[in-house]
């Protein structure tokens, strides 16, 4: 959700990643705080590459494997 009071990642819901970013969807500031959230999180480098324009989007995590980047967001 763009346009949050803050940034933060919300968990897993449905199998996907929940979160919020403070930054407009101008421009890709939405984007590129999604990625920065990730990356921090994930502790990986993160690339979109897919959904760019819409709310469901598509990220590649390099060098993890889908069930250790679940791991990562499961308390």
């Amino acid at each position: 959700m763009p346009r949050a009071s803050r940034s933060e990642i919300k968990g897993l819901h449905d199998g996907r990643i929940k979160l919020r970013v403070m930054a407009p969807p101008e421009d890709g500031r939405a984007n590129a705080e999604v990625i920065q959230l990730l990356t921090d999180h994930l502790g990986v480098k993160v690339e979109l590459v897919g959904g760019a324009t819409g709310r469901e989007k598509l990220f590649l995590a390099h060098g993890l494997e889908i069930e250790e980047a679940v791991a990562r967001f499961t308390p």
